[in-house]
């Protein structure tokens, strides 16, 4: 198939008024962000992980952090998957 497999999501309250759920999303955009940013610091911080820090970061390059049509693609045939069993 060659989708993305999507393991968590960011979900808020439908009953969150919008400048609630404004805020929330810009909160989580700036962390990734800053995030991102700092991933040879994060790598030199996760020593403990038995990774070289190239590989630390490799590996957190290897996940998408924003859930696009692809990802959308992939959440329902998995869905659709699960309702098959």
């Amino acid at each position: 198939m060659g989708l993305p497999f999507v393991f968590a999501l960011w979900v808020v309250r439908r009953d969150l008024p919008s400048p609630g759920k404004e805020a929330l999303q810009s909160v989580v955009a700036q962390g990734l962000a800053r995030g991102l940013q700092a991933l040879d610091c994060i790598a030199l911080m996760r020593v403990d992980t038995g990774l070289s820090p190239q590989e630390v970061i490799a590996y957190l390059q290897g996940y998408r952090y924003v859930l696009d049509a692809e990802e959308r693609r992939a959440i329902e045939e998995f869905r659709a998957l699960m309702a098959t069993l």
